[in-house]
């Protein structure tokens, strides 16, 4: 599930720097740029590399200005949880555990009574 965060952004503020960073991915067009405390959603700014939490600002901020991003984190699925599986093939019961990534082949030791 995503979060929310707000961070300051990191870069040089002297008053024609434009590109500003997180330091984090974000999700793409879930931002909110925010100057001297005014947030500004989806105005001032570009998402411009949201895989390094990179925007560029239309105007270069001056000396002095405070410079944040409200965002969304970028999402990882989790790894699929093992299964347990039980299953009978003719008169022999069969017991094992699926893990991922699983593999399109059967792979596993048949034992006799």
């Amino acid at each position: 599930m995503a979060t929310t965060r707000i961070l300051t952004l990191q870069g040089t503020i002297d008053s024609s720097n434009r590109v500003f960073r997180t330091g984090v991915a974000y999700t793409p067009r879930s931002t909110a740029f925010i100057l001297d405390g005014l947030v500004r959603p989806l105005t001032g700014y570009t998402e411009s590399d949201p895989s390094v939490g990179e925007i560029t600002t239309d105007v270069a901020p001056v000396p002095g200005d405070t410079l944040q991003l409200f965002f969304l984190d970028v999402v990882t699925p989790p790894a699929p949880t093992p299964a347990r599986l039980t299953g009978t093939i003719s008169t022999q019961r069969l017991r094992g555990v699926v893990r991922a990534p699983v593999v399109p082949r059967l792979v596993g030791v048949v034992r006799g009574k």
